[in-house]
């Protein structure tokens, strides 16, 4: 047999083999790994920093859904002299005497 045709009836046997591979992401640190597959198709994904896979934030002790990271400190009430428009995290508030402005 020449190695013509030896190559031309190993080709449908590669093609099959190289077809048969379950392609996905291997990494185990990623949102959409893939425990069934062979090789890795760089379709991997991972979470936003300080966030998981779900969009929630790691570390939040006040469960308001704002991320540690990335809370604010000061006054939220905005009757205060003190009061901060960007403020996620309550902290002590100042009011004015009575009878008196924050002035």
């Amino acid at each position: 047999m020449s190695l013509k045709i030896k190559n031309l009836l190993l080709l449908p046997l590669l093609i099959l083999i190289s077809c048969s591979e379950n392609e996905g992401c291997t990494d185990e640190l990623a949102c959409n790994f893939d425990s069934s597959a062979e090789s890795d198709d760089g379709s991997c994904t991972y979470a936003e920093e300080n966030y998981d896979c779900s969009g929630d934030c790691l570390n939040d002790d006040d469960n308001d859904g704002i991320c540690n990271e990335f809370e604010v400190q000061g006054c939220m009430d905005e009757l205060a002299c003190n009061y901060n428009e960007i403020a996620t995290d309550d902290g002590s508030c100042t009011y004015a005497e009575e009878n008196y402005n924050c002035s």
